[in-house]
């Protein structure tokens, strides 16, 4: 049977990648859609020239370049453009497959323990951490692609409005699109998760292979 201390590491790495999980998930809810509305991207933004649409016309700038948020410098007004769709999306799914194949680890190592339910989350453990680390990828690039379209083109953007058309000067925050795809990263404990809950177990099941 497996040690008192084999269990407890065992649970503490499925309870961290579970609380990372929730973490995640938090951060994902909180950038599903455009916050804030404002006259910011009102002459930029393409045919529809209204700013309430600015992160979702097709031919807006801020739509092609998403995940995105600018301030006007010298004021107060701010455009906040989420993900795309398909990031978000792929990433909570991620995150809600991974809390439900981890509470079912927990569930198990607690003491329901089944031979077959093990090797089964197993295998489901590598297919999620499949997913995970195709969200680290995409997220990390789209994010960067993002930030670096914001970098290069901040001060080139002019304001369309006949009655101050002027250049714009605008500050780029990409601060919290940036730490979303830094704690993705955190999902890298899926490794030591799936060796520990494997080699639990393995020896598990040679103990009840041996009755």
């Amino acid at each position: 049977m497996p040690t008192k201390g084999q269990t407890y590491a065992t649970l503490g790495v499925n309870v961290a990648t579970a609380l990372a999980s929730v973490i995640l998930l938090i951060f994902s809810f909180t950038q599903i859609e455009q916050r804030t509305r404002t006259s910011i991207g009102t002459y930029i933004t393409g045919p529809s020239n209204n700013s309430d649409y600015a992160c979702s016309d097709p031919d807006s700038i801020w739509a092609q370049h998403r995940p995105i948020q600018i301030q006007w410098e010298f004021d107060t007004q701010s455009l906040f453009c989420p993900w795309p769709v398909a990031n978000s999306a792929i990433r909570i799914t991620a995150h809600l497959l991974a809390l439900i194949v981890l509470g079912l680890n927990i569930f198990l190592v607690l003491g329901r323990r089944n031979v077959t339910a093990f090797w089964i989350l197993e295998i489901c453990m590598m297919c999620v951490f499949g997913l995970e680390f195709y969200v680290i990828i995409s997220d990390g690039q789209t994010v960067s692609a993002a930030n670096n379209f914001c970098t290069e083109n901040r001060s080139n953007f002019v304001n369309k409005n006949p009655m101050n058309p002027e250049k714009l000067s605008l500050d780029c925050q990409m601060g919290s699109y940036q730490a979303t795809a830094g704690l993705g990263s955190l999902m890298i404990l899926w490794i030591p998760t799936a060796v520990l809950t494997f080699f639990y177990q393995k020896i598990w099941t040679d103990d009840y292979a041996s009755f």
